[in-house]
């Protein structure tokens, strides 16, 4: 009779260890987009001086919204699409989920710390909105790692990483620019940031569904095991 080999559970150990990579490869992505994204802030404070620096980036970023905009989203979009496109390289299949996990709690754990000293005060439309970017991180990342996971194993690393940035992209320099249009429209808040939510959770749905579509059939192709990297 022929040996069937079936694919061992995963183990508690090896899902914390992925979110634990996970967190480990955010950290130093976010380190990286903290530093990239601090050029403009360097740039005003030595040619404008600290006295009027606030005003002077506010000025210049209402003055370039979509260059602006653009400049955050793929700071950020890169930074983070690429930390996780190596963090799911020597990863299993089956574990990536949990390494985009790792990425969702970091983000949310920034999130919440800093609203959480407000939170007594804040609206049910603020505490909504969290809600919106809570439920999103924790779609989006996982989702992404899968997209980028399937580019290592069917060799399209450079499609699933510029997908991969492109939509992040999209979603961080979005809220940037609406953040921006309601600074010049308050009265506005509330319908430019349900308009954002929804494309966000547009984009977000198609990449959880693509992200499906891609993986499904590659439970059983060969993976590497060993970790090259780290």
């Amino acid at each position: 009779m022929e040996n069937i080999q079936k694919t061992p559970p995963i183990g508690l150990k090896s899902r914390l260890g992925a979110i634990g990579i996970g967190v480990l490869f955010m950290v130093v992505a976010l380190v990286v987009q903290e530093i990239i994204e601090s050029i403009p802030t360097i740039y005003f404070l030595f040619t404008s001086g600290s006295h009027s620096l606030s005003q002077t980036l506010l000025n210049f970023e209402k003055g370039n919204m979509v260059l602006y905009s653009l400049f955050i989203g793929l700071v950020a979009g890169f930074c983070q699409e690429f930390s996780k496109f190596v963090a799911v390289d020597t990863r299993k299949l089956s574990l990536t989920i949990f390494v985009g996990l790792g990425f969702s709690f970091v983000d949310i754990a920034i999130l919440l710390a800093g609203d959480i000293q407000e939170f007594a005060s804040l609206t049910t439309f603020a505490v909504l909105l969290i809600s919106f970017n809570v439920v999103e991180s924790l779609i989006f990342h996982p989702s992404t790692a899968l997209i980028l996971k399937w580019g290592h194993l069917k060799s399209r690393r450079m499609i699933s990483l510029v997908y991969s940035v492109a939509v992040h992209a999209a979603i961080d320099g979005g809220l940037v620019y609406t953040d921006l249009l309601i600074l010049g429209n308050v009265h506005l808040y509330k319908i430019l940031s349900l308009e954002y939510w929804g494309i966000v959770f547009a984009l977000t749905l198609i990449t959880a569904i693509t992200a499906f579509m891609l993986t499904r059939g590659l439970e059983e192709l060969p993976v590497k095991e060993e970790p090259v990297v780290y």
